[in-house]
């Protein structure tokens, strides 16, 4: 064999092995993408069940850039409640809101960290809403509303379900989840490709963060 030969020879093996590794790469994607579809599926089945109000399916943007949990749905925004924007949202998990003018820069509190919810109807113009949260600390300044006291009621529904659902260990997650591998052998498994050539350095470096990464 000529030494041209073996060039292409030795070409050949390292294209047939970065390709080998893509593909290993966009399966463990694929199935990284479809396992958590799985979750998101099992999960809403058990909140369009247990949860007192209906739940959107869909996973619709939150102000702010924030984003849903796995297992987390929206129930209602200020749009369903008569506000001209979007400035709470309501989750199965959290009531998200806005106290400026503009949405942009949201909070959060979770709806398990609320002791109670109280309404303030004034002689004049629209009621107001208090959060009375963990430690004595109350949320004040949400949207006012004509409807507060339906509203009050719905926010106190939302966070007895979520207090019975936190009470309650979840296996919905449990049985899809498959049991994954721990991070010790993930890792030797990477630096046995890495040695084999299927992995180059940089591409070691990268899956062992990411190994690292999933806590």
């Amino acid at each position: 064999m000529g030494i041209f030969d073996k060039v292409r020879e030795v070409a050949a093996d390292a294209k047939a092995k970065r390709e080998a590794e893509q593909k290993a790469l966009r399966d463990a994607e694929e199935t990284r993408a479809r396992h958590a579809q799985e979750v998101r599926e099992a999960a809403l089945r058990q909140a369009q069940t247990t949860c007192p109000l209906p739940v959107t399916p869909d996973s619709r943007a939150l102000p702010g850039g924030l984003q849903l949990f796995p297992d987390e749905f929206v129930v209602s925004v200020g749009k369903d409640w008569g506000w001209s924007s979007q400035k709470l949202t309501l989750t199965t998990h959290r009531i998200i809101y806005s106290r400026g003018r503009l949405a942009k820069d949201q909070e959060s509190v979770y709806l398990t960290d609320i002791r109670d919810i109280k309404f303030h109807k004034p002689l004049l113009g629209f009621g107001t809403l208090l959060l009375e949260t963990a430690g004595g600390h109350s949320v004040e300044g949400l949207p006012a509303a004509s409807n507060g006291q339906s509203i009050r009621d719905k926010l106190l529904q939302m966070t007895h379900y979520a207090r019975q659902r936190a009470a309650v260990p979840q296996q919905v997650v449990q049985q899809v989840t498959a049991p994954q591998p721990d991070r010790y052998e993930q890792l030797k498994r990477a630096a046995e490709l890495k040695d084999q050539g299927v992995l180059t350095a940089d591409e070691f470096e990268a899956e062992k963060r990411r190994i690292l990464d999933q806590g």
